[in-house]
């Protein structure tokens, strides 16, 4: 069975651990079997992008190279051929405030999950 690719842009390295940890667990074949590359940066996520071939990005909203955000919007505008679903993250107080206002004025859906540590 092939799995999704899931492209995860993040530069905390547990991250990309814990969801490879997480789709290893699921109960879905397709998730169990997903392929997981994980990138540090934009330039990197830009770079596996333009291969293709990706079914979700899990995207991390501030990074140290710039906004995931402003990577979400160009792929949204981008549009063409099939776009893979993105998924923003973030932890931190001023991204989700930035992240609602970009969903406010059209750039996709939220959901929002909270967890203590």
């Amino acid at each position: 069975m092939t799995g999704a690719r899931i492209l995860v842009v993040e530069d905390e390295e547990l991250i990309p651990v814990l969801v490879r940890a997480a789709l290893a667990q699921s109960t879905d074949p397709v998730l169990r079997a997903a392929r997981v590359t994980a990138v540090g940066g934009l330039a990197q996520a830009r770079a596996v992008l333009a291969d293709g071939g990706v079914d979700m990005v899990l995207l991390e909203v501030n990074l140290p190279d710039g906004s995931g955000l402003a990577l979400a919007t160009e792929r949204q505008r981008a549009g063409g051929g099939r776009s893979p679903t993105v998924v923003a993250l973030t932890g931190a107080a001023a991204g989700q405030r930035r992240a609602r206002r970009r969903l406010r004025s059209g750039a996709g859906q939220t959901l929002q999950l909270s967890h203590a540590v």
